[in-house]
Formats: structure tokens, sequence, C-alpha cells
């Protein structure tokens, strides 16, 4: 989509959580080439959990279009998030395949960005800064896009730090929309980072589950459907984003039943103001 003479891509985080978005009897292999159908953007969010598998990759790859794109989440161990075990060693383990992977995707034309989210945990502090810095050296070859959750990466004078050392490493920040309740929450910053891509991640505004521990489902955690003027106001976000860098990836992560496929759509019949035909059961 064009957005400011300017690329908008517009998706999901994750193809495989919207059971209710595809067709009767479609099975769990078939799910992405029919998402490709709406969306021309997905984040791909079980590398988070486990390291990936190039050979997957390669087959997704094969899937979709041509002008398709995946964004890529980090292994928890790159972003601080593995706190019991060795989790540097853990880290240098799942180097290879992550790198693997994101090569597969870059030669097939079809990589967008490697997303390393941090850790709520994960402070700006010299702790903090290294743990960046680390994945900066492991893979600021790759497009690299960083999305904080501690406030005090954007506490204060420390925004225009946070925003400026950003841009000299050459990575991509991450504009996210959350609830704000604690300091885990970062708030809305809409600022371009990098010329060639600015990446907003739209997480919905539950305040109520946002830090409830030991929930049932990581859903609740993003149970909000995000209403039709707050879309609106997120897409003239985006559209302003899109006028300073080459391309915007809009991700809808309110990842409760069919919440982000809805807000996608929506989103999409926003920014390109046409009528859309709705997908099976929507």
């Amino acid at each position: 989509m064009e957005g400011g003479g300017q690329l908008i891509r517009l998706g999901t985080c994750a193809f495989s959580d919207h059971a209710d978005f595809y067709p009767p009897g479609t099975r769990p292999g078939d799910r992405l080439a029919y998402y490709a159908r709406f969306f021309d953007l997905v984040e791909i969010d079980s590398t988070f959990y486990a390291p990936p598998d190039p050979r997957r990759f390669e087959k997704w790859a094969r899937m979709v279009p041509e002008g398709f794109t995946f964004d890529v989440k980090a292994y928890g161990a790159v972003t601080g998030h593995l706190r019991t075990g060795d989790a540097e060693a853990e880290g240098r383990s799942a180097l290879a395949p992550q790198r693997e992977s994101l090569q597969v995707l870059r030669e097939a034309g079809k990589l967008g960005c490697f997303l390393c989210q941090f850790a709520p945990w994960v402070h700006r502090d010299d702790e903090g800064q290294d743990l960046v810095e680390k994945a900066l050296d492991d893979f600021g070859d790759f497009p690299i896009a960083i999305e904080f959750r501690h406030r005090s990466w954007f506490a204060g004078g420390a925004r225009s730090e946070t925003l400026g050392w950003l841009r000299l490493s050459g990575a991509i920040h991450v504009v996210a929309d959350e609830p704000q309740v604690s300091d885990a929450s970062v708030p809305f910053v809409p600022e371009v980072t990098s010329e060639r891509l600015s990446v907003m991640r739209l997480h919905g505004r539950n305040r109520k589950t946002w830090v409830t521990p030991n929930l049932a489902s990581s859903q609740d955690r993003f149970d909000y459907l995000y209403p039709d003027e707050e879309l609106r106001q997120l897409g003239r976000e985006a559209q302003s984003l899109s006028e300073k860098t080459d391309e915007v990836h809009l991700l809808m992560n309110n990842n409760r039943a069919n919440y982000a496929v809805q807000n996608a759509l929506q989103l999409k019949r926003i920014l390109t103001g046409e009528a859309l035909p709705p997908p099976t059961l929507f």
C-alpha cells in the first residue's frame, strides 16, 4: 500500500494464531498461502521460543508471492528473556540457525527485518546497553529492529539519547503502541531512525492484563480490539512515518481470537480507501 508516496506493509504478528480466519478444513500447512492473499507482511514469532529451522524458511518463501515480506523475531536468549540456565551459551548455539534463516529470506528477496524485542527487565544501564550491542554485533549486517520494553530507555532526556544511539548504529526503532501502566510500558514514540524502514507494532491497550502474572494464555495480555477511531489515528501516524523512510511495517499484535486480523483488515481499508472483500467466516 502507498502512504505519503512510500510503501506501508501491513500484517499480523504470527499467521497461525487466527484459527477462525481460515476456511474450515484448511490444513495448518496451507494457512500461510491463504494469509498472503490478504496481507503482504507477517512477523514470524515462533523463533522467539526456539531457534529456527532454515529449511522451514525455504518452504515458507516458496509459498508466498513476490512482494511478500517476513519480519523474524529474535530467539529469547538474544534479548535477555532467558533467566535460567546458561543464556549466553544458548545464544551462541542459536546464532548460526538464526543467521542462516535470515539469509534464506534475504536471498529470496523476502526479508523485512530481524526484530529484537528486549525483555522488560532490560534497563537503560551498562548491562542493558551491552546486551543490545551484542545483538547489533551479531546481526547488524541484516536489517535489525530494536524494541524496548522498559520505560528507562525513553524517560526524560533518555529519549533523544536512545534514538540517537539507534541512528548511529543503523538500527530500526520499533514504535510500540501498548498500555501505559508501569515501567514495563514504553511510551508511543513515532520516530524514524533508519532511512530504509520503520516498524510499528500494535499490542493493544488492555491495561488490566498487561503486567498480570500467570495468565491462563498469552492471548489474555492482548485482549483488545482497537476501535475505528484509534485505528485511524494510528494509520495517520504510519503515513507520517512513511514520509521519512522508504518503507513502514505496520503489525497487529493483539492476538486474541481474530482481533489482529479484524483490525489489520480495518487498517487496510482506512489506508487504501477501498472496500475489501472479507475473508471466509469474517
